[in-house]
């Protein structure tokens, strides 16, 4: 997500609250044409702390159990989370 910046990952399937890739979601990158860029910074320290929309979003996941989603993501961070489900009485 953090190299994505910003768009969002489509038809990412989950099962069982896991998001599965395969088969490999599509991830859509949105650039701002004309625009200054800045450079995401990758944290890969021991002392990288989770934001709480990655909590979250995996919170929803197992709420959803099996779904397809969507996730859109702005500055590196999940932040919509759009669930494709079979209608159920």
């Amino acid at each position: 997500m953090q190299r994505i910046g910003f768009g969002r990952i489509d038809s990412l399937r989950v099962v069982g609250g896991q998001p599965v890739f395969d088969p490999p979601p599509r991830v859509i990158r949105e650039v701002k044409l004309g625009a200054v860029r800045s450079s995401l910074e990758h944290d890969a320290s021991a002392d990288f702390t989770v934001k709480r929309a990655f909590v979250d979003l995996l919170a929803e996941f197992v709420a959803v159990d099996t779904a397809n989603v969507a996730i859109e993501i702005r500055h590196g961070l999940p932040v919509r989370l759009i669930v494709e489900e079979v209608a159920r009485d």
